[in-house]
């Protein structure tokens, strides 16, 4: 890591992709095998964002993590399915216990 006198130096996790809501819904429920899933939006408000206060689009910059030659291995729809698959099988081995 690079010298300073900070105590903690911060870094974004990420990946160089983005993703809209709508397809995270889309790969979720793929991804748990549903079918005939019926996606519905409120349509948020004028200014195009999920509610008051809602983050329109945000994109981390993982430039910093990269300069140590770190490189993200998953793009979003891929991270979203794996974590849905990681959460299906503990809440199956929770159901089992």
């Amino acid at each position: 890591m690079s010298k300073n006198n900070n105590l903690v130096e911060v870094f974004n996790v990420g990946n160089e992709d983005s993703i809209n809501v709508i397809k995270i819904a889309e790969t979720i429920s793929h991804t748990m095998g549903l079918t005939d899933v019926e996606i519905r939006t409120t349509k948020g408000t004028k200014n195009g964002r999920g509610w008051i206060g809602d983050v329109k689009q945000m994109q981390l910059s993982i430039e910093k993590l990269k300069k140590f030659g770190w490189t993200p291995k998953l793009n979003s729809n891929k991270a979203i399915q794996i974590s849905t698959k990681d959460i299906l099988s503990e809440k199956e081995v929770k159901n089992i216990v």
